[in-house]
């Protein structure tokens, strides 16, 4: 034993030793390791099948449930894309007349988006802007308590008489309805 452990220290194989050719072919003679296979990534047992099953149901109905929203809300995001147009229109002198008398009708067409044409159009003056206070859902009534009663009027008055300085105070409100009106509340309305 100790002839060995002198033969490693100095260099030199010890008796029944080994040089550098035979290591080689001893290792050159092992076999390669046995490696396992790698772990599948399909669930073992019937309960993880089940949890990703549900998950995976659960995920899908939130996504349609997702699209659906989105799309319901398509006529939203058309009103407000023209609402800013309208805006931008009112700062052109050649164009804004024409932007004030187009504000009433999107109001109504996107009420008409929402709403069966026979409960829509036959609201006018006081009526209709009681039923966007009430679809609205505010308890300030904004419409029939402020100077949105110019909006009654836009689409009838001279250039002249139409107050531009109330404007932009209507077009947001007329863009705060459209993003916040309910559609459930207007079934409580009376006819």
């Amino acid at each position: 034993m100790t002839g060995l452990q002198g033969g490693m220290a100095s260099g030199v194989p010890a008796a029944g030793g080994l040089d550098s050719e035979g290591v080689r072919a001893t290792l050159d003679a092992l076999h390669p390791l046995a490696l396992p296979s790698a772990p599948t990534w399909w669930p073992q047992t019937l309960a993880s099948l089940l949890v990703i099953s549900v998950f995976s149901l659960v995920l899908l109905c939130l996504a349609v449930r997702g699209w659906q929203r989105w799309q319901a809300r398509a006529y939203r995001r058309e009103a407000l894309a023209r609402l800013g147009v309208l805006r931008a229109a009112l700062n052109d002198p050649d164009a804004r007349e024409q932007a004030a008398r187009e504000i009433p009708e999107l109001l109504r067409c996107t009420a008409l988006a929402v709403w069966p044409r026979e409960r829509v159009s036959q609201l006018s003056d006081v009526a209709w802007l009681a039923f966007l206070d009430q679809t609205l859902g505010r308890a300030d009534q904004p419409f029939s308590t402020s100077g949105a009663r110019l909006l009654l009027e836009l689409a009838y008055l001279p250039p002249q008489r139409i107050d531009w300085a109330q404007l932009p105070a209507l077009l947001d409100l007329v863009a705060c309805w459209v993003r916040c009106h309910r559609p459930e509340l207007a079934m409580a309305t009376p006819r």
